[in-house]
């Protein structure tokens, strides 16, 4: 979870790497809360209110760790725009050496 914190309080930040473990860890969370919320938002009635305040206030945060991954694997941030595409991008090991986007993540 100090993971998933810590990413969510660097929700702006758009420069530097992040790692496999940071990025999935993160997407997991992300991803889970908005099905936990969704079934709650079911069982309320509240036609998805809680799931769109989660999604929206998280997506700054998703979008910055997305782009910092992308960056690990020395790839330019424009690629998070080309859907499915990243999923394997993100899966890949990280340069093992610092690269143009600044030197290896610590987690």
């Amino acid at each position: 979870m100090n993971i998933f914190i810590g990413t969510v309080k660097k929700y702006c930040l758009f420069s530097g790497r992040a790692s496999r473990k940071e990025f999935w860890i993160f997407f997991l969370v992300y991803f889970l809360g908005g099905v936990i919320l969704s079934t709650i938002d079911f069982f309320l009635a509240w036609n998805g209110l809680l799931r769109t305040i989660w999604e929206v206030s998280l997506f700054l945060p998703f979008l910055g760790v997305a782009i910092r991954r992308l960056h690990d694997i020395n790839r330019k941030g424009w690629w998070v725009l080309v859907p499915f595409y990243n999923l394997y991008l993100f899966s890949l090991d990280g340069e093992q050496e610092e690269n143009s986007f600044g030197s290896i993540p610590v987690l």
